[in-house]
């Protein structure tokens, strides 16, 4: 009597449904109560209820852990024990009552939502949806409590949003849930920034995010080019990337971010070069980085033989070896330098039977073959012919040379003899299906270029 007795004590609370069965695969718990009928034998049929020990005390069968099993099992185990009194008991098992259980929410904005009925389907994102949080969710953490252990902690901007699968977790019964704030770390930010200062900044906060919080650079150095931000940590002093396309710089306790300013240069661009004038531009940069910070040369410029005139001298700097050869060129800009990018010389005439007969201009570093040449210029005309095509290639004694080669041959069975590497200079004919002799081709070709010079010019 006195186990029933605890058992009224114990259902207080609990939400009554004689008769329901539980869900396929929940399990009995503490608190929980149910009928056991036995069809035939009414004084062995009673209720019962899972006590804090997580057992039951019933008649006909001996005290066994009931917790944690499920009502196929419950049933199995006491028609098990019925059977050395009964034979072949018809033994049915009921719910009377589920004893409700909770998920607890307490959040730093003040608002209490209180204990959360618990459901199989409960997830972390649909109880933290409940809680009112001021707009900056950012600023703004959750943490998750099982059993007296931290199992999850994470921003909350991460729970709700759905970007990635945090939100999704399942909660179990007596989950406690914290949304807190999030631990800040104490900053600096000087040097050429608007609002020089210390701040405190949210944990895991990146060096551009500071950066934009001091204000951004002082006026007049909007160009990354003419600043550089550093950050100190400890005896280290790291460079700090703040283009859009970087990567977030994070920051630690301590950090001092600092925007340094070099000296400001004054050069002149000229020639094939886009951005041509006057330009400011910080100490220290490569030719290289000059001419790509204007914006690179034109389509009809070359990074080869840059002429850079500086105090009554004049430099020749092949600035493409980056390009050719793999190496950079460490020639540094001065004050004062005046830069001219001189035309792409290097170039193959395209001529004859051709759709698009004129020049192509070859680029530093890559590689251009006759079926590149034909191809640049439209391909072969309706007239012409890829079985007889010639290059012209000028020699030491400073006469053309020309040789034909069947160029369909390569595009037809890949024979790579007829698809030649072309040099700067060379002259092309396309000749028709009939052909031309040697000498022909000669006299051709020197036609053509007489006319397609006066056109051009």
């Amino acid at each position: 009597m006195q186990a029933y007795a605890l058992a009224a004590v114990l259902l207080a609370g609990v939400a009554q449904n004689p008769g329901q069965s539980l869900p396929p695969g929940i399990k009995l718990k503490f608190g929980d109560r149910f009928s056991v009928i036995v069809r035939g034998f009414p004084e062995y049929s009673r209720g019962y209820v899972v006590l804090d020990d997580g057992t039951v005390v019933g008649y006909g069968f001996n005290r066994f852990k009931a917790e944690g099993m499920t009502l196929g099992e419950v049933k199995a185990y006491i028609k098990k024990e019925l059977v050395k009194t009964i034979k072949d008991p018809d033994v049915t098992i009921l719910v009377d009552s589920i004893r409700s259980e909770f998920v607890f929410v307490n959040s730093v904005t003040g608002q209490v939502i209180g204990p959360v009925n618990h459901q199989p389907d409960l997830s972390l994102r649909m109880v933290v949806s409940r809680v009112s949080i001021p707009e900056r969710k950012e600023d703004y953490e959750v943490r998750v409590f099982r059993e007296g252990k931290e199992i999850l902690r994470s921003p909350l901007i991460k729970v709700l949003d759905g970007s990635t699968k945090l939100g999704d977790m399942l909660l179990s019964p007596n989950d406690s849930i914290s949304v807190l704030d999030r631990p800040a770390i104490r900053v600096w930010a000087t040097g050429a920034v608007k609002r020089p200062s210390e701040y405190r900044v949210i944990e895991g906060s990146t060096a551009q995010q500071l950066l934009l919080q001091s204000g951004g650079v002082s006026d007049g150095l909007e160009l990354t080019s003419l600043y550089k931000v550093k950050l100190r940590r400890g005896p280290q002093v790291l460079d700090v990337d703040v283009s859009p396309t970087a990567q977030g710089f994070p920051l630690e306790a301590g950090d001092m971010l600092f925007v340094e300013v070099p000296k400001v240069l004054h050069i002149t661009l000229g020639g094939e070069v886009n951005g041509i004038g006057e330009r400011r531009i910080r100490e220290g940069l490569s030719l290289l980085a000059v001419l790509e910070g204007a914006g690179g040369i034109t389509g009809g410029g070359s990074y080869e033989n840059v002429l850079v005139f500086r105090k009554g001298q004049t430099y020749v700097v092949d600035a493409g070896k980056i390009f050719t050869e793999g190496k950079l060129v460490d020639f540094v800009v001065e004050d004062d330098d005046v830069i001219w990018v001189q035309q792409n010389l290097k170039r193959v005439t395209v001529l004859g039977e051709i759709a698009q007969p004129g020049q192509i201009l070859m680029k530093p570093g890559i590689e251009v073959r006759l079926a590149d040449a034909v191809a640049a210029r439209g391909g072969v005309g309706l007239r012409g012919s890829m079985r007889h095509t010639y290059i012209g290639r000028k020699q030491a004694d400073g006469k053309i040379k020309v040789t034909e080669y069947h160029l369909d041959a390569y595009l037809k069975d890949g024979d790579t003899s007829q698809n030649p590497l072309l040099e700067p200079g060379d002259m092309i004919l396309i000749g028709t299906p009939k052909g031309f002799t040697i000498e022909g081709a000669t006299q051709a070709l020197s036609s053509l270029l007489i006319v397609e010079t006066i056109i051009r010019r």
